[in-house]
């Protein structure tokens, strides 16, 4: 019996997703008629065109621009992010720190009680390990780049 290629590429798709704790089923995806684009070279060119390159234009695998990043490859508008986001620093004035994205996105009409802001995003320098806490200088919390962003989700209530 020959096997269904649709139903193949939802189940290949399923394994990469299932250890991010997605549940989804292949009929379900059938059902919805749900396709799995294989021409992805045109994406993919536009993901390159955003990395930088270095002295012998060799590509860099970091995104050190994501506006635009978000703009050429996402497929976002400029005002899909927002850059003055003065509201969201939260100050911690018992650790001589304050915690802020470097840009949100705004939730489009967010309902009454809703958060404004559907998505916060922080910049990194490249090379910044996320999961080992930040030490030196006169840093009294030294938490990871992971923790404190955490908490500043939590503390936006984004």
């Amino acid at each position: 019996m020959a096997k269904d290629p649709a139903l193949q590429a939802h189940l290949e798709w399923i394994g990469y997703v299932q250890p991010v704790g997605l549940v989804v089923s292949a009929p379900a995806l059938l059902t919805a008629q749900a396709q799995v684009n294989r021409n992805i070279a045109p994406d993919h060119q536009k993901f390159l065109a955003c990395l930088p390159r270095g002295k012998n234009d060799e590509l860099i695998p970091q995104i050190s621009d994501f506006a635009a990043f978000a703009q050429n490859v996402l497929g976002w508008e400029p005002a899909d992010l927002d850059h003055d986001v003065a509201a969201l620093e939260i100050p911690l004035p018992e650790y001589h720190e304050s915690l802020r994205p470097t840009c949100a996105v705004p939730r489009f009409q967010p309902k009454d009680g809703e958060t404004r802001w559907l998505m916060l995003v922080q910049a990194l320098p490249s090379g910044t390990n996320l999961d080992r806490p930040l030490t030196g200088g006169d840093r009294k919390w030294q938490a990871s780049p992971q923790a404190k962003f955490e908490r500043l989700l939590r503390e936006t209530e984004v």
